[in-house]
Order: C-alpha cells, then structure tokens, then sequence
C-alpha cells in the first residue's frame, strides 16, 4: 500500500567525502520515496563552520547526479536558515523551555519525566529514560544551531513523515521528540537502519579499503552497480532476488523488509555484481563509463572509432570485474610496443617442438602467410583458412593459437584469439607475427 503524501530527506554534512553509508541511506530514503509516490529532498547541513566546505558540497552534487539521484525542489541548506532557528529559539526562551548560559549559548531545558517511547520503523518500540539525559544545547554561542535542534526545525518546516537514518542516530532520538513536542509539532515516523560493517565485523572504515563513492566510483564499479547492492545491505525483496534495476527496487522497497541488524560489506560479491552489470550492459551505454580510464593511460578515446571500441567491449567485457582493468586488459591495441611475458615466450615460442612437427617459429611464419593473403581481415574469413592450416600440420589449433596470442598480446591469455586478430587489423597482427619470429623463435 502506498502513501503519496510521505515526505523523506537526504541531509548530508559538506565535511569530507560522500560515505558509503550515506548513500545507503540516501537510497533508502529515495527508494521509499518513489515507492510510495512522495517527495524526496536533499539538505545540506552545512553549520559546522569549521569543518564544513563548499568542496564537499559539490562532491555530494556530483556524487548525487553521477549515481543518477533525482529530487524534488531546490536542495536546502541550513547556514541560509538561520533566521528561523532563532525564531523557534526565541519561543522556547519565552515559555521557560530554554535557557543562556555564560557565552550566550542556548539549552534547552529537559522537564519530562516519563519515559520516551517511540515505534521505529524498523526495530519497532524503543524506550529512553529522560532523568539519564541532560539538558542540551540548541544554539551554540556562534549563534548557529546545533544539530539536534537544526534538524527537528528543518524536519517541521519541510512536512517531513519518515526520518529514514543509520542507527548510530539512534541516541538522538529522545532529544529531537522532547525539541518536537517543546515546538508543537509531531514528530516523524523514525527508522534506524543498520551500520555497515567491514567484512571482519567491525565498522566499516578506511583501513578496510575504499569507503567514499568517489573511491569506487575512480576504481571502476558502475553506479548501477553500487546502488544495487548498497541496497542489499540491509535489505531484501525476498525470493533471494540480487540483480535488480532500479525500477524493480523502487517496486519492492518497503521499510519492514529492512534488517534489524548489520551488515557485512562483502568485495568478492560487489566484483561479481559489476563484472554482471559490465557483461548485461549494452556496449554503447558503457563506452562513456570506459573512456575516461582510457584516456588515464594515454589513450585518446575520442579519436577512436566508435563502432570499433563497441566490439572491443564486447570481446572483453567478461574478463573485467571493473571498468578500470579494461585498459589493462587491452593495452596492446593501443601500443606498438607490447611487453611480453617471460614465461609465455619460453613456453610458447621457444619450446621445442616434437619430433616431426614444426617449431613455433615455423607455424608462426606460415601463419603470417595465410593472414597476409586475405583479402577480408575478419574472425568470419580466418576460420576456413585457419582450419585448413592446423589439418595441414596436423596439429590442435591450440598449437598455433597460443604461439599467436603471445606475439599479438605478450601474454599467454586473451580473448578469443581470431577476434584478437581482427580488432588489431591485419598490418599490426602481420607486423606482430613478424616481430615476433624474428625476436623470440630459432630460424635455419
């Protein structure tokens, strides 16, 4: 059953990277959102004045848009809303809800003594004891608003219903519904979704490796991909569904198949997942995702053909688990000089062959004869003329099929070596072929 009338936020802090965890959250909160047919917001909350940065603002923008967020109206940011955090400070000085204290900062003065109980979304009846808090401030001497106080105003002011958030905000809580009630206002519906852990059960943090967006983002991984399984940290549709769009998650999202307890971060799943989306990925819609790592290494990814660089991808979209080894794993196209792998050379080109077979170098010579003589330099053409080569040696064509991959690539692995051969065109494979030979294999 949906409620076209929820209103959920995003309210990151400009003060360093865009976390993993926030964009989790995020998520949720979307999700949620398009669920139901609400509104979904974005705040910047930006009154931390030594920490906070416009730096960190637009890396959240560009994290947001990169990670395909959309929201409804203009984002809010609280530094220009410091008129009205004094308007509900004022009235709670004015009825002996608060009090100055030295410093001219604000407190908000704790009365009640009945115990604070609240149904959360997720971990269902919570209850605080208000004689174990203190009382708090709300206007710090600066004279801008702490974070409990700038949220509730934020939160009233905005028609929000649910305050979807992780559960290290679950101490918050009893504060911002005593500033509720202070104000008037009924507070939201609260979930507090679980943390992240790193995969050793503790807290994900740095010295697990990558924890911003920007991180994975610079490493490779789709957004498509992040999304997908940000949202299964913490959350399941049922039926053991793992690949979903975003329209499917939007679908299923609701807040009681949310987890009461954390989950585990889990890079053997989120490669897999990638190398998914890399491989289900139509090659038009990742050419613009693989051409800044390209253009890292040197490469001039304009100036490619684009028709070309489609087939590149198909050939080697299964062998990547993110979109940052394929410049690796295809470096040779893009280079006359190919190093090659000591190994390979050894045992594909120097080895010597059975008694009255022919060497690698030999092979590879009438190899570079038939390649040369075609007049169509494609996989389709290259079959026939191949096959009739290894019947003629009697040999299995992985006799001839590594020896060429080696002098191709430099290496003992590639994709399918006749749409190796065709995708670097039939000058460089015969120039390859020749340097080769003349390099590694023992002529008469």
């Amino acid at each position: 059953m949906t409620d076209s009338s929820v209103r959920v936020r995003f309210a990151p802090s400009p003060t360093g990277h865009l976390h993993i965890g926030g964009v989790r959250t995020a998520l949720y909160n979307w999700l949620f959102a398009r669920h139901n047919g609400g509104k979904f917001f974005l705040r910047i909350e930006d009154t931390d004045r030594v920490r906070s940065t416009q730096e960190s603002t637009d890396v959240i923008f560009e994290n947001m848009k990169w990670l395909d967020f959309d929201w409804d109206d203009e984002p809010k940011y609280q530094s220009q809303r410091l008129k009205i955090y004094d308007e509900h400070t004022e009235k709670l000085l004015s009825v002996g809800m608060a009090y100055e204290v030295d410093g001219g900062a604000v407190t908000f003065k704790i009365q009640q003594k009945e115990a604070i109980i609240f149904n959360d979304a997720v971990h269902k009846d919570i209850s605080f004891d208000p004689t174990l808090l203190e009382d708090f401030i709300i206007r710090k001497a600066d004279g801008f608003p702490t974070y409990n106080f700038a949220c509730v105003v934020d939160d009233m002011d905005m028609g929000i219903t649910h305050v979807i958030r992780g559960d290290d905000h679950t101490s918050n809580t009893p504060r911002q519904i005593l500033a509720y009630n202070a104000l008037g206002a009924k507070p939201p519906v609260f979930a507090h979704i679980p943390m992240i852990l790193g995969e050793d059960g503790t807290r994900l943090s740095k010295r697990h490796g990558a924890t911003s967006v920007a991180d994975y983002r610079k490493r490779g991984y789709l957004p498509e991909t992040l999304l997908n399984f940000l949202a299964l940290l913490g959350w399941s549709p049922g039926n053991d569904l793992e690949l979903m769009s975003r329209d499917e998650m939007v679908e299923k999202f609701t807040l009681d198949r949310v987890n009461k307890t954390s989950a585990r971060f889990d890079n053997t799943k989120l490669d897999w997942m990638n190398g998914q989306y890399i491989i289900n990925t139509p090659a038009a819609d990742l050419a613009p995702t693989f051409k800044p790592f390209l253009n890292e290494k040197g490469i001039d990814s304009d100036s490619l053909d684009q028709e070309w660089l489609y087939k590149l991808i198909d050939l080697y979209r299964e062998r990547c688990k993110t979109v940052a080894e394929f410049p690796e794993q295809t470096s040779f196209f893009f280079s006359d000089e190919i190093e090659f792998n000591e190994k390979a050379v050894k045992k594909f080109l120097q080895k010597e062959p059975q008694p009255g077979k022919k060497s690698a170098g030999e092979l590879l010579s009438e190899t570079r004869d038939v390649l040369a003589a075609l007049d169509n330099f494609n996989a389709k053409e290259m079959e026939p003329a191949m096959e009739a080569l290894i019947k003629r040696n009697d040999i299995g064509f992985g006799k001839i099929a590594q020896p060429i991959r080696v002098a191709l690539t430099g290496n003992s692995v590639s994709a399918g070596i006749l749409e190796t051969l065709e995708l670097l065109g039939k000058e460089k494979s015969v120039a390859r072929i020749d340097n080769a030979v003349k390099k590694f294999c023992k002529t008469d």
